[in-house]
């Protein structure tokens, strides 16, 4: 058992854990979203501050890969994957939550009726959810708040890379370290939200502290097996307590949440027990599809309650259920939208890189000696190049 050196780090093309930190993280929101009864103790609260710094790491760590191979950022390539990897699927589930939702009498907040559904779907739509009326029912897609935050950060945060990449290289770590800590600074000026960008960019500065040798050999131990196993454990103890802590979804105490998961992701890169376990066949299964589960939780909660409504929620009987069909709409949504969007993704970059050199070569002179093909004369034809 050792350490995980910086060159099988930069060498790694994937890292399952995550996929299976994924998994674990989305499989306890629906036990948080559906109440798991005795346990929900142990669900806790904090899952969308995974993502965040999870999303902050891995879209920095495509950056700087792509930066790596190709001398700069493909911005225009990385936002046309963002949006074919992702738009389908949530435009896909809102509509079916809408007409789900269509014609359900109102009977109070937070009912999941009609109304309240209409009335947040031009924020659902536009990605602003913040500014929108509001509503606390899963079932009317309001968890879907999350994107909004990531969207906003898929279009700043390349453009910041960039910025910091050209005119000061050496300074992206402390300047992207800065803008973290200020994202906790202006709390108390601009609202608790600001703590979910924080979590955003925390992952951004892991992805740029692991990138450079000069400061991975500070955090190298962290990756030794039995380093895991304590930060585990440790996380286990914070976790339980963020879960006593928390009073509302954007509390500031969430900042500590993530910066525990900043220290789990460093200590789940290497093999040992815990990651073992984090890529065991199932966790994997349900990481790949985390963003489809993510997305039609609501959906399937709402589906085992209406066949079942003598069930309710509040048992770890129903929340397993749920987590089950949950699992199975998103395997749908996964291989029959995310999948063929973002394989069209790739298919759209592809072409227009192939319209961007024909163009190229269009523009290109001739040179003098080079000679003009000519192509044998058709019928009715000079056979001049005038002709053509």
């Amino acid at each position: 058992m050792k350490s995980l050196s910086h060159s099988e780090y930069r060498s790694s093309s994937r890292f399952q854990a995550l996929d299976g930190l994924r998994a674990v993280t989305v499989l306890s929101l629906v036990g948080m979203h559906f109440d798991f009864g005795a346990l929900q103790w142990l669900i806790g609260k904090g899952k969308i501050t995974v993502f965040f710094v999870l999303s902050g790491f891995v879209i920095t760590l495509l950056l700087l890969r792509d930066e790596d191979k190709y001398g700069k950022v493909r911005l225009r390539n990385f936002y046309v994957r963002r949006q074919f990897r992702l738009l389908p699927a949530y435009f896909t589930v809102l509509a079916v939550a809408a007409v789900a939702r269509f014609n359900v009498p109102d009977t109070g907040q937070n009912d999941g009726s009609w109304p309240e559904m209409a009335a947040m779907l031009p924020y659902y739509a536009t990605f602003t959810h913040e500014w929108g009326p509001g509503t606390a029912d899963v079932i009317t897609f309001v968890h879907s708040w999350t994107l909004s935050y990531e969207q906003k950060f898929y279009l700043v945060w390349p453009l910041i890379f960039m910025a910091l990449s050209i005119w000061a290289p050496r300074w992206r770590l402390p300047v992207t370290a800065l803008i973290a800590g200020s994202c906790l600074a202006v709390i108390p000026v601009f609202g608790a939200r600001w703590v979910q960008y924080f979590a955003l960019i925390l992952g951004c500065v892991l992805g740029l502290l692991l990138y450079e040798e000069r400061t991975y050999r500070f955090i190298r131990p962290l990756t030794h097996p039995v380093a895991a196993l304590f930060v585990a454990a440790g996380f286990l103890v914070l976790h339980v307590w963020v879960g006593t802590q928390v009073k509302f979804p954007h509390d500031p105490v969430l900042a500590w949440y993530a910066i525990g998961v900043f220290v789990l992701i460093i200590s789940i890169l290497n093999t040992g027990v815990v990651q073992w376990i984090l890529m065991r066949r199932f966790f994997l299964f349900v990481g790949e599809r985390g963003y489809s589960m993510y997305l039609v939780h609501g959906l399937a909660g709402a589906a085992v309650l209406s066949a079942a409504p003598a069930w309710g929620s509040g048992s770890i009987k129903t929340a397993l259920i749920i987590a089950g069909v949950t699992i199975v709409f998103a395997d749908g949504l996964y291989r029959f939208v995310e999948l063929p969007s973002a394989a069209a993704g790739r298919r759209f970059i592809k072409w227009l890189d192939e319209r961007k050199a024909a163009r190229q070569r269009a523009r290109e002179p001739i040179a003098a000696d080079t000679p003009i093909p000519v192509e044998p004369a058709m019928a009715g034809s000079t056979g001049m190049a005038s002709d053509r």
